[in-house]
């Protein structure tokens, strides 16, 4: 395989036009790359300028503040997605906000951004728009294993599964709930009169993690940028 690659490389070589083209090629992208850092960094100014009541002088000299001032503007740089730079903002203001920055774990929630999917974004944003009070619960729903599958892996979300054993149910009823949202499996015993059925009710109920609730919190916050 090595010699395999020395080869195609000695080809590259030899051949000006396409040694030329790569060239070009490359001073392109890092060209319009260095364009869009620019744009960026000035949006970023913009943004601050827009919220500047906020960044006073004592906060200017919070060492851990500075720090988080950077980072989000190296977040703010590389981010392709203006869903997810809009995250960004809404992150660092929380974080600006608090008293105790240090304990906020803006670097966790930069990294949970960066993994996150934008399709995840929407179902956690819909999550989230019912579980905002404490301790609230959300009956799970169909297919909402594979929905919330991506948030549970990331550490935003939580599950746990709770069993009801249902006996003698009529067979009618029985067909009726299953079209409801908080039963997802059966196990099925027919009786000997098929107007009866027993099945045991399966109902996985959906929470924030600690961290999720925060990062739901700040990440669905509205600013403007």
């Amino acid at each position: 395989m090595s010699n395999l690659i020395i080869e195609g490389v000695k080809s590259e070589i030899d051949n000006g036009l396409s040694n030329i083209f790569g060239y070009n090629f490359l001073k392109t992208v890092f060209s319009n790359h260095q364009t869009i850092q620019k744009k960026r960094a000035e949006e970023f100014l913009e943004f601050m300028k827009k919220n500047e009541q906020k960044f006073t002088v004592d906060l200017i000299k919070n060492e851990c503040f500075v720090s988080g001032l950077a980072l989000t503007l190296r977040e703010v740089i590389k981010e392709y997605s203006n869903i997810k730079r809009a995250k960004i903002y809404s992150i660092f203001l929380g974080f600006t906000d608090l008293e105790d920055k240090e304990s906020f774990e803006l670097e966790k929630m930069y990294n949970t951004l960066n993994l996150i999917s934008v399709d995840d974004l929407e179902v956690l944003q819909a999550f989230s728009s019912k579980k905002f009070k404490e301790g609230d619960s959300h009956f799970s729903q169909k297919n909402s294993v594979e929905r919330y599958s991506g948030l549970i892996s990331l550490g935003i979300i939580k599950s746990t599964v709770e069993f009801k054993e249902k006996k003698g149910l009529d067979f009618k009823l029985s067909t009726k709930l299953k079209k409801e949202p908080i039963l997802v499996e059966y196990t099925k015993e027919l009786n000997n009169h098929f107007d009866k059925v027993n099945f045991t009710e399966q109902i996985i109920h959906y929470d924030f993690t600690k961290f999720g609730r925060k990062f739901s919190k700040y990440a669905f916050s509205e600013v403007e940028f």
